[in-house]
């Protein structure tokens, strides 16, 4: 899975797979916060399976999603989308 990443002033972005081709997108943190304190994912998808993600200084999700896509488990958006989903777990399965 091809990951990338970067910083921007004190933002860190980290991006992992390829989102080329997404149909659905699902959103885990606060895109709404505080520029300062913002911290959220965007998951994309393909016709149901998860293809990539986009993180803003949440670290934790984009090492799960690497781990997700390399072993191709494609948790919903639902599940995604909920903060109290251990993404890292979904992982090990």
């Amino acid at each position: 899975t091809p990951w990338f990443w970067g910083d921007q002033y004190d933002k860190k972005l980290q991006m992992a797979g390829l989102s080329l081709g997404a149909d659905h997108w699902a959103v885990r943190g606060d895109m709404a916060a505080d520029i300062a304190s913002a911290s959220f994912s965007v998951f994309h998808y393909r016709q149901g399976t998860l293809i990539a993600a986009d993180s803003v200084n949440a670290s934790r999700d984009h090492l799960a999603v690497r781990k997700l896509l390399d072993a191709q488990i494609s948790p919903t958006p639902a599940q995604v989308a909920d903060s109290a989903c251990d993404l890292a777990a979904l992982a090990k399965q």
